[in-house]
């Protein structure tokens, strides 16, 4: 009986994990953990994917991590990483670069968890990442629409205005042209009846 318990349970695990697995694929997201005692960095198979790590390493140093990040961002990281175990926050989150070797760059969100001893020491990082780039593609399009739009309608506007001086010069002249018309209509019929 024992055994039969034991082994719907083993079951339940490995389909609860697979659940997972399909489920960081289809969204995109990976768990990681990073042991700050030894600085390695455990990774779903999600997350290995995610942030590159080559050959579907599910474990590597956090040096290699960064050496992979865009170098700008992996001071960033750095620092923010820093200020955030001296705090007393307990999470934060970090953007970052990643370009690959075909000269794409990944764009790369992460939520991190400090967990702490009893002394409120940090000990650990958690977090899970995911890739943002089809969002940021998404989000540099709009922008670019939107500059688009933008223009168009100084365009217009400048087109309205354009039309608007052109009319009030067009019925300027014509009012122009027919009130001297009619100035010398009453000119000549003033001379007419005087004489």
């Amino acid at each position: 009986r024992f055994e039969i318990a034991r082994q719907k349970n083993l079951e339940k695990i490995i389909e609860s994990r697979e659940l997972m697995k399909a489920a960081e694929r289809l969204a995109q997201f990976g768990s990681w953990e990073l042991n700050l005692q030894t600085l390695i960095i455990k990774c779903s198979e999600g997350a290995s994917l995610i942030l590159d790590s080559g050959h579907g390493e599910t474990m590597f140093s956090s040096e290699k991590f960064l050496n992979k990040i865009h170098k700008e961002d992996a001071l960033q990281i750095k620092a923010e990483t820093t200020k955030a175990l001296r705090s007393r926050v307990n999470s934060f989150r970090l953007n970052f670069r990643m370009p690959n070797k075909n000269g794409c760059v990944k764009y790369i969100v992460t939520q991190q968890i400090i967990k702490r001893n009893e002394q409120q020491q940090a000990i650990c990082l958690t977090g899970f990442c995911q890739d943002i780039t089809e969002h940021k593609k998404a989000e540099k399009e709009l922008h670019a629409r939107t500059d688009e739009l933008r223009d168009l309608a100084a365009h217009l506007q400048n087109i309205r205005e354009e039309e608007r001086a052109a009319i009030a010069r067009e019925i300027h002249d014509e009012l122009g042209q027919q009130l001297t018309g009619l100035k010398m209509d009453m000119s000549w019929i003033m001379k007419k009846m005087s004489t």
